[in-house]
């Protein structure tokens, strides 16, 4: 996701990108779009060269004691 990032009609990014509507759904949990993508560009200075972002944040999730596994989510092939 990107600052440019088109979503669709039914996404509740588009109808609450600046994060006005939580209860409807969260953009990235509780800040708005651009915030979130801020934050997002940050964490990927701490990505090792031979590792994506997603990779990163399975690994920091599974270095806690208490997950035993990380599902992540996929609507699309392209995604997994």
């Amino acid at each position: 996701m990107t600052r440019q990032t088109k979503f669709s009609d039914d996404d509740h990014r588009k109808f609450n990108r600046d994060g006005e509507a939580f209860d409807v759904g969260e953009t990235f949990s509780g800040v708005d779009y651009h915030t979130g993508l801020t934050a997002v560009e940050q964490l990927k200075r701490l990505v090792p060269r031979d590792a994506t972002l997603a990779e990163f944040a399975l690994r920091w999730i599974l270095m806690f004691d208490a997950v035993t596994c990380a599902i992540p989510g996929a609507k699309r092939s392209g995604q997994v």
